[in-house]
């Protein structure tokens, strides 16, 4: 969340790692053997390490022993030019290079003897990156956030008007909920947090800074009509997640940051939803859509996301439950020094009691993947007997980025 790269699954990532060989160089004077001394004098140059590879941008010291001579410094250069080096013989690959990879011969050359030197080399490659995975991530890293804080708010909220209830009535953000069996158990400590507990050993920990709003019927009904909901919510190997949550006269806004755990990678995150909202209620129906724009970023080692999206979500209950879901993806990011985006990707769906409906009628699943200014993935759909499949189709493989079952 590997020969010179570990997988980061997501979505996914791939994160380049340094391999250092650590022996010795061969001493080089003029064009002799490698181990014969100058012939001025007895001056012999060791460079360690003799080769490291690096990633574009990376740096590495090299050290350079003298015997010899009393005077035991060096004179640093490279050849080719391509990247710079100090006084200290530190190398600094160039930010990028082209084509894949680049050598370059790293000499130092003593300052008591000019005909006595070392060289090593540096070896500089473009990280390979993991196109399915890195394509995972661009494409759900922010849908994953979004649905992280929506239900870290629900949760929250519900948990509210939990141990208020239990409360007596009187409205309480902090203590604890402990499940027992289908249930759950307040007790008014701690009190400056509200702590959930559940049987499986997960806990959850929300502190509360504004709650504000309709709390009068139910806490979905709290969330889906005017509030100001700030809240932090904290799960060991999970999330540490900041919510600003404001809904006012039918605008919205949502402000999420803090890190969030995704198959074993950690994520920093900065994120804003802005839009509009409707909600109506009525004797056996309800009605609410939201419309937003989220932008933001989405960063972990080797991986920096810029989200530009468009979210529509209506829903609709009369004796059943339908949903429409519109989500236009235009995010761009760099994995490893790699550069992708995603280009008009547009994915509009239909659910009918949460399974897929409207399949052939109002379906829409397209977009491109580009890397490094090319178009190397085609979104599409597919279904089986069983099914509903959202890919990324790339060159050597079909990266499943949604699926539902259809019965």
């Amino acid at each position: 969340m590997n020969q010179m790269k570990r997988v980061l699954i997501l979505p996914g990532i791939a994160i380049f790692a340094i391999l250092i060989t650590t022996s010795c160089s061969k001493n080089t004077v003029k064009k002799k053997s490698p181990t014969e001394p100058s012939t001025e004098t007895n001056v012999i140059v060791t460079v360690i390490p003799d080769e490291v590879r690096l990633a574009p941008g990376e740096s590495h010291k090299f050290d350079a022993m003298v015997s010899g001579a009393a005077d035991t410094s060096v004179t640093w250069s490279i050849n080719p030019n391509q990247g710079s080096i100090d006084n200290q013989g530190r190398y600094t690959a160039p930010a990028s290079i082209t084509p894949s990879s680049l050598t370059v011969k790293v000499k130092a050359t003593s300052n008591a003897d000019n005909n006595a030197s070392a060289e090593a080399f540096a070896i500089i490659e473009k990280p390979v990156v993991d196109q399915a995975a890195t394509a995972k991530a661009g494409y759900g890293a922010s849908d994953f956030v979004r649905t992280s804080a929506t239900d870290g708010a629900s949760l929250c909220a519900e948990a509210v008007w939990e141990a208020s209830l239990q409360n007596g009535g009187q409205l309480v953000t902090t203590g604890t909920l402990t499940q027992s069996g289908q249930n759950f158990i307040y007790n008014s400590t701690p009190n400056n947090k509200l702590l959930v507990k559940f049987s499986n050993g997960t806990q959850i920990e929300f502190m509360i800074s504004a709650f504000n709003g309709d709390f009068s019927s139910t806490a979905s009904n709290f969330l889906e009509n005017d509030h100001q909901f700030f809240f932090s919510a904290k799960a060991e190997g999970s999330m540490n997640l900041q919510v600003q949550s404001l809904q006012n006269g039918g605008t919205k806004q949502a402000v999420v940051s803090g890190t969030i755990i995704y198959e074993n990678t950690s994520y920093t995150v900065n994120m804003t939803e802005q839009g509009s909202y409707t909600s109506s209620v009525d004797v056996g129906s309800a009605e609410y859509e939201v419309q937003e724009q989220t932008t933001g970023t989405i960063t972990a080692s080797g991986f920096n996301l810029t989200i530009n999206e468009q979210y529509r979500y209506k829903s609709i209950y009369v004796d059943n439950f339908v949903e429409n879901i519109d989500r236009v993806v235009n995010n761009s990011w760099t994995q490893d020094g790699v550069n992708y985006a995603l280009n008009n990707v547009r994915v509009r769906k239909a659910f009918f009691n949460t399974k897929p409906s409207e399949l052939d009628s109002y379906w829409i699943v397209q977009g491109t993947l580009i890397e490094n200014g090319s178009v190397i993935g085609q979104m599409g759909a597919e279904t089986t007997a069983l099914k509903l499949q959202i890919f990324m189709q790339l060159p050597d493989e079909k990266v499943i980025l949604e699926e539902y079952l259809l019965n």
